[in-house]
């Protein structure tokens, strides 16, 4: 009998969250509302992330959180080419203009060494992006915006539950951004949670959430009164019924974490033993990632050897990821290239994402390395005892 498919993920919505949304539809008032101030509260409180303003999407949480900290045009943003285009996307709506940098070799992360040489008189904020989930260095970025008077905005799409020095993630930065796509560790569906510690932000976010208007629908009915508009803002507001969702999963969120967690340790231990050149993510000093991907690189090998592990690994019932193409590498996005992002090509070529989500059983974990382990012997011959 074949072994079943392992997806790449797979998301279980819990019967608390079936019933949340349940309450919604039954209440006649499915926008946003009473069910994503009651989110936003117990964000804010569950996890440690102060000030909460619940949007429809991470992207859509970036461009605000910029705006609000009112980057612009003529404005640089400094940010890593390793990311999903969104976090360079978000930058050029505001007007401004994204400086692509190269990430650390070891934690995948953003370069504090190569922000600091991309400062210039135009730069206004730093865009950090927390790959896979492990925090940036936020040692080294803090000391530089201080230096030079940035603002600090975390693309912290992959890191719901990650800590730095033991505080969430909003405690090391001016602004965080966390996804609720259906992807993450912490789904709606749909949505994103921009977070901070200073609440006058976070006011800005919410208004320019809703066109700009200084009162919700809601609280209209509710007798708010007129609206007024002081500044043009977006459509970007979170539904009641999305919140519904993502509220009824985080009743589950601890136990999913605690379960990645495991997991990782189990591909770690199951890695290290094949001895082969198959490396993970190094950790960021004083850090804890949220653990949302599991990205290994294939040391020494070239894309096109990639390519064939994962043609074998599908060949096996195995589904990987690719996690991610180089933002410069796109015709949109090429005039940001330059010669300084010598790592990111490289790792983009080398990496594979492997499955990971909570259900995904320890037996599948060790099917997977070992799958992986015959590919890369097979595929990748020249690097097998070599390291990195």
């Amino acid at each position: 009998m074949p072994d079943r498919p392992i997806p790449l993920y797979d998301l279980v919505i819990s019967p608390a969250a079936k019933r949340r949304v349940r309450d919604v539809l039954q209440s006649g008032w499915i926008s946003s509302g009473p069910v994503v101030d009651e989110l936003e509260t117990t964000l804010s409180m569950s996890l440690d992330l102060a000030h909460v303003a619940a949007v429809s999407s991470a992207t859509a949480g970036l461009e605000l959180a910029l705006r609000a900290c009112g980057i612009g045009r003529g404005d640089e943003v400094i940010a890593p080419a390793l990311t999903f285009v969104a976090t360079v996307e978000a930058i050029r709506r505001t007007g401004a203009t994204p400086v692509l940098v190269d990430v650390n070799p070891d934690t995948w992360t953003i370069c504090p060494e190569e922000v600091g040489r991309a400062v210039t008189d135009s730069t206004r904020a730093i865009l950090s992006v927390d790959y896979a989930g492990m925090p940036a260095d936020y040692s080294e970025l803090r000391r530089l915006a201080r230096q030079h008077r940035l603002r600090i905005i975390a693309d912290a799409s992959h890191a719901i539950g990650a800590l730095w020095n033991d505080k969430s993630l909003v405690h090391a930065v001016d602004v965080a951004v966390f996804s609720l796509h259906a992807t993450k560790n912490l789904t709606a569906g749909e949505g994103g949670v921009v977070a901070s510690r200073q609440p006058r932000l976070i006011n800005a976010v919410r208004i320019l959430a809703r066109h700009g208007m200084t009162t919700t629908a809601h609280q209209r009915r509710r007798g708010a009164g007129a609206y007024d508009i002081p500044e043009a803002g977006l459509k970007a507001n979170l539904s009641d019924l999305l919140a519904a969702l993502a509220l009824g999963q985080l009743e589950r969120f601890s136990t999913d974490q605690n379960n990645r967690r495991r997991l990782v340790e189990r591909y770690r231990m199951g890695l290290a033993a094949q001895a082969r050149p198959i490396i993970m993510q190094a950790a960021t000093p004083h850090a804890l990632s949220g653990d949302h991907l599991m990205v290994v690189r294939l040391v020494d090998a070239r894309r096109a050897q990639r390519d064939r592990v994962r043609e074998r690994l599908r060949g096996e019932g195995i589904e990987t990821g690719l996690h991610y193409r180089p933002v410069h590498t796109f015709g949109a996005y090429r005039p940001l290239a330059h010669d300084r992002l010598r790592h990111t090509a490289l790792l983009a070529d080398q990496f594979i994402t492997l499955p990971l989500y909570s259900g995904l059983s320890g037996r599948a974990v060790d099917r997977v390395v070992a799958s992986l382990g015959r590919a890369y012997e097979r595929y990748c011959p020249a690097g097998h005892h070599r390291s990195s």
